[in-house]
């Protein structure tokens, strides 16, 4: 993240561009001293579970990424579940079942795990189109439906009957905790 945001800090297409990192990771020290100097990432420490919705809904779109490996190729982020009940398009760098799942229901756009160049790509292609963040919009609001937890314990429900607007909802209330 840390480079990418160097990378947009360069660009004057990515300029006005604010990556905004929350959450307590191992290395915060050391991303703390990478970012020295930039301008454009924000580092903020670990909040309440009630609170982080309000974070994610300032965002135009949402990064979710980790370290290139074949350890999490099985792991599906549930943050991703999170955003596609708020509208938010994804920029998804994680391989597997995950990036199947964004793939599937066009909720967002892939990179490679690990690949600065490439997110600064999806990140200003994004930040160009905003029909297309739209339409992965709308795709996200639709699709959260699919991974509702009343839905996935009763795959009897038929899809006509899934109303997004509830799922959003229910997500939302999730990440609120309640």
């Amino acid at each position: 993240m840390v480079d990418a945001a160097r990378l947009l800090e360069d660009d004057s297409d990515g300029k006005d561009i604010l990556i905004l990192m929350l959450g307590d990771v191992s290395n915060r020290k050391a991303l703390i001293d990478q970012a020295q100097g930039l301008d454009n990432i924000l580092l903020l420490e670990q909040v309440s579970r009630a609170e982080v919705i309000r974070y994610w809904s300032i965002l135009d779109l949402a990064i979710i990424h980790l370290k290139k490996s074949d350890l999490f190729k099985t792991v599906i982020p549930s943050k991703m579940f999170e955003c596609m009940a708020m509208g938010i398009p994804i920029l998804h760098g994680v391989e597997g079942e995950s990036a199947d799942i964004i793939e599937k229901y066009k909720v967002g756009k892939l990179f490679e795990p690990q690949n600065a160049t490439e997110l600064v790509e999806r990140i200003k292609a994004l930040k160009k189109d905003s029909n297309e963040r739209m339409r992965i919009s709308k795709n996200g609001i639709q699709s959260a439906a699919h991974f509702d937890r009343v839905v996935l314990a009763n795959c009897s429900i038929p899809d006509d009957r899934i109303d997004p607007r509830r799922c959003a909802f229910f997500m939302a209330r999730s990440v609120l905790g309640d």
